[in-house]
């Protein structure tokens, strides 16, 4: 907890994009690259979307993004929420399902999709 309180989210957004430049130097590396978090690091995955290059992000539970909905992320995202989830409000849960309907993109109720899953960018 100690090492979040202590990250800004610019030096966040550094991290996650020199950890990116790294993979790319790789030889195997593709082109493109996604991340994926979970609880903080849905927040930071969802910043990532909005100031770095990644090709998508999908948050897991992720924390705090309420709170940047008024940042647009470059990509596409993707994002899980628990209904019975103790440490995300329901209201932040309803806060992004709202920003994104609102945008135009899919929004799946209870992880159920009949038609086919389709990631949106807002």
């Amino acid at each position: 907890r100690t090492m979040i309180r202590n990250v800004t989210p610019d030096k966040m957004n550094a991290m996650v994009a020199a950890i990116g430049r790294y993979g790319m130097s790789l030889p195997a590396a593709s082109k493109k690259y996604g991340i994926v978090g979970y609880c903080w690091g849905g927040r930071v995955t969802y910043l990532a979307g909005c100031r770095t290059n990644n090709a998508a992000g999908v948050a897991y539970y992720g924390g705090g993004i309420a709170q940047l909905l008024g940042e647009t992320p470059r990509c596409p995202m993707m994002f899980h929420h628990g209904e019975k989830d103790m440490h995300i409000p329901q209201s932040d849960v309803d806060a992004i399902r709202t920003a994104w309907r609102e945008a135009g993109a899919r929004v799946l109720e209870a992880g159920i999709d009949t038609e086919g899953l389709q990631v949106t960018t807002r």
